[in-house]
């Protein structure tokens, strides 16, 4: 089925609102990246809490290096489940009003 142009208005909208921008996060990652702020961003509370208890033994020195790999992909996959579910919401509400 497809999406009118204005059904493509709302998902970009619902992106815009409740999705996450790269460049944030990178920021983040750069220079708090050390006490995992960029995860809480992300939405990644469990291992941002982690970093941040385990700051003072340098370990997450190399988990903010791995995360600049990472983050990237991060995003992309939160983003695309906005989209995912601001579609299916149009679709199923599409279907209710059709029956």
């Amino acid at each position: 089925m497809m999406l009118s142009s204005e059904d493509q208005l709302v998902i970009n909208s619902e992106i815009a609102k409740s999705g996450k921008n790269k460049l944030i996060a990178y920021l983040l990652l750069i220079f708090l990246g050390f006490f995992g702020i960029h995860r809480f961003y992300m939405g990644k509370v469990a291992s941002g809490v982690a970093m941040l208890l385990l700051c003072w033994t340098f370990i997450t020195i190399p988990w903010s290096v791995i995360d600049l790999f990472l983050l990237s992909g991060m995003v992309d996959r939160h983003n695309k489940k906005i989209e995912d579910e601001a579609t299916q919401q149009i679709l199923m509400k599409r279907a209710y009003t059709n029956d």
